[in-house]
């Protein structure tokens, strides 16, 4: 359903000699390893009974392939929205997304920039690799919304952030390199032409370059927290202050059969107003010993 230009800007840059050279034959395309992808990520949130998936990746050419091999599997509600689109045809794609009652499929390319919230959204499937984690944060992030009925979200990773990064909420970041070495350059397999890396098209002869991909045809399964996030039910609320004038507020909480503990303190009054919790809210805790948990987000 868009009618936008899908052309591609050119990275071109001077060659150098000492420059590391690749040749551009070498590597499997993104179309060739996204064709075995669908239908293994199809089966999966069949498998796994997903509702609202969200799809990230590469460009607006990948975006519409996926959502083509999606269709070809047989999924119907299948929706594609990208920075080129107007505001009212995004705005009509997430309504359409949201508003499914069938199994629906969002496949977009940048979408955390939009500052789109759908709490529903209860499948990820990154088809890009991530090199920042700020962004694997923000991405994982958009499934972490608690909805009614919803109790996990499940995140496959095509690309290797995860795996690159390990656990969200206590990451290994890559250290700072100092320096910066000579572009790296790739010869054009018709003309011979030295191209940047990036480049989409050779400069000498405008042939187009195989787009290369790090993408793997296989999820990564590596656990994504670390320990006792959970979504728990609120029950209630009861209030005391002690002999110094601090005021306990202590919450009860369940998920599924289990009990569980929440106690924040203050020393002014408890104003509930600023934090409104009531009775059946589905909040995200984090269990710290026992059956005590604290507060991670709404």
């Amino acid at each position: 359903s868009d009618s936008d230009s899908d052309s591609d800007s050119d990275s071109d840059s001077d060659s150098d000699s000492d420059s590391e050279v690749f040749c551009a034959t070498n590597s499997e395309t993104v179309h060739g390893v996204t064709d075995r992808i669908v239908p293994k990520l199809v089966e999966a949130v069949r498998r796994e009974e997903r509702k609202k998936c969200l799809v990230f990746c590469i460009d607006i050419k990948h975006a519409k392939l996926t959502s083509e091999l999606l269709k070809h599997g047989g999924e119907g509600c299948v929706y594609v929205i990208h920075s080129r689109q107007s505001k009212p045809v995004q705005d009509a794609m997430i309504g359409k997304f949201e508003q499914s009652t069938q199994r629906a499929w969002l496949v977009n390319v940048g979408l955390v920039s939009f500052g789109v919230d759908i709490p529903a959204i209860d499948c990820i499937a990154i088809l890009r690799d991530i090199g920042s984690f700020a962004l694997l944060v923000q991405i994982i992030g958009r499934g972490l919304r608690t909805f009614l009925g919803k109790m996990d979200c499940l995140i496959y990773d095509f690309g290797g952030g995860t795996r690159r990064f390990g656990f969200v909420d206590d990451p290994h970041l890559p250290q700072p390199s100092g320096g910066s070495g000579p572009p790296s350059l790739k010869c054009c397999p018709a003309c011979c032409e030295l191209n940047h890396l990036s480049a989409l098209k050779c400069r000498g002869c405008a042939q187009l370059f195989p787009r290369s991909t790090s993408l793997s045809d296989t999820a990564t399964s590596n656990q994504l927290l670390t320990v006792g996030f959970m979504v728990a039910t609120y029950l209630g609320v009861s209030e005391t202050q002690d002999e110094q004038g601090v005021w306990r507020v202590d919450h009860r909480l369940s998920h599924g059969q289990e009990a569980l503990r929440a106690r924040t303190a203050s020393l002014a009054a408890p104003d509930l107003t600023r934090a409104p919790r009531q009775v059946g809210d589905l909040l995200l805790v984090k269990r710290i010993q026992g059956d005590w948990v604290k507060f991670v987000g709404r």
